[in-house]
């Protein structure tokens, strides 16, 4: 019998799996073929030889490749190897090279992960500081770390903030500006804390010094002052006691706070609210303290501006930095919904971070 031969004219399904070889009832048996070797398919259908490879050019040593694309028209290929990147152009032609400041090593080359927008690059893994490749010319490159942006008078660094230490653990600043011992109640800190924050209540603390598990140097950026919650004071009618609401405030009975900007509350005046308070502890979330006046009505008030402050305040609303050399860097990255993202760090293995709207570098909560 004469072998029957067939155009086919489409091979959208490419190579099938043998186990397809007899599926004649399947598009993909129409649509496919037993073998196609060196071959590429095309959008249209049909199919042709695939082109040969050409030399282009050598690496160094182990190299992982990733493509960076600028625009239609100006697209790359970053090599990294051991502590180096180089970049190519689409013709293997070696355009710069970087040799300083990058992190990642063999031990980490297909570990990394990566993401781009525009002519930036975020390059992050677990072992090392997240870094940013930055394309600042047709042929240049920059490799920097990481560095979250901070407040205009430099006072907050915008990046995110943990409290890994137990609930409970305190700390206390021995004084309210400038640099201070920083005193945990239970042990907190390691030698390689120092260079990085802390964050007592909302302001920010740059551990500057090392000297045990619970006692570390730090400089204050601004004034160490904290806010109450709306209204935090009840009064009693015919008592000079105040009754404050702070939930897990971390005083002991006997300490002392600086109180400013409350209003009028219960008949007390404000100078009489206002100014230096011996506290004494009723639980977690209340204590008192002795007005200079007694109160004409039981009320709740206060303000909305209630604050305190002082030297060895202590409080349990701590944080540290939540990437550093102490506790991991994130190990996923990408650019998502116009915010960028950073997933899974060795202190935090299912933590996920997101910058501001459109402010890459923003982590501010």
């Amino acid at each position: 019998m004469p072998r029957l031969r067939q155009l086919q004219t489409n091979f959208a399904s490419g190579e099938l799996d043998p186990l397809m070889h007899f599926r004649v009832d399947t598009g993909a048996f129409k649509n496919g073929a037993r073998r196609l070797r060196n071959a590429i398919l095309y959008n249209s259908g049909g199919a042709g030889r695939r082109p040969g490879t050409r030399y282009a050019s050598t690496l160094v040593g182990n190299t992982r490749l990733v493509p960076f694309e600028f625009a239609s028209d100006e697209r790359y290929l970053l090599g990294f190897s051991n502590g180096r990147l180089d970049v190519f152009n689409t013709s293997g032609i070696l355009l710069s090279s970087v040799t300083t400041g990058c992190n990642w090593t063999t031990a980490t080359l297909f570990k990394f992960t990566f993401d781009q927008s525009a002519d930036t690059m975020i390059v992050a893994c677990e072992d090392w500081a997240p870094q940013v490749i930055l394309r600042t010319g047709p042929t240049t490159f920059t490799v920097n770390n990481f560095q979250f942006a901070t407040s205009v008078n430099a006072n907050k660094v915008y990046q995110p903030y943990y409290k890994f230490a137990n609930d409970n653990v305190t700390i206390s600043c021995s004084a309210t500006t400038g640099s201070v011992t920083v005193t945990a109640s239970a042990a907190a800190f390691v030698a390689g804390h120092v260079g990085t924050y802390i964050r007592w209540q909302d302001v920010d603390i740059l551990i500057t010094a090392y000297t045990s598990a619970t006692v570390v140097t730090g400089t204050i950026l601004g004034t160490l002052v904290a806010a109450y919650d709306n209204n935090p004071f009840r009064t009693l009618h015919g008592s000079a006691v105040v009754e404050v609401t702070h939930v897990l405030h971390g005083f002991t009975s006997g300490a002392t706070v600086t109180i400013s900007g409350s209003n009028k509350t219960g008949g007390i005046t404000e100078s009489h609210l206002n100014g230096s308070r011996t506290i004494t502890v009723i639980n977690d979330n209340v204590y008192t303290f002795v007005a200079d006046g007694t109160a004409t009505d039981s009320v709740d008030g206060g303000g909305p501006n209630v604050k305190y402050s002082g030297p060895n305040v202590a409080t349990r609303n701590w944080s540290e930095q939540s990437f550093s050399s102490v506790n991991g860097y994130p190990g996923a990255v990408c650019f998502h919904e116009g915010r960028l993202w950073f997933g899974g760090s060795g202190g935090i293995p299912d933590g996920l971070w997101s910058s501001a709207l459109f402010e890459f570098f923003n982590f501010n909560a």
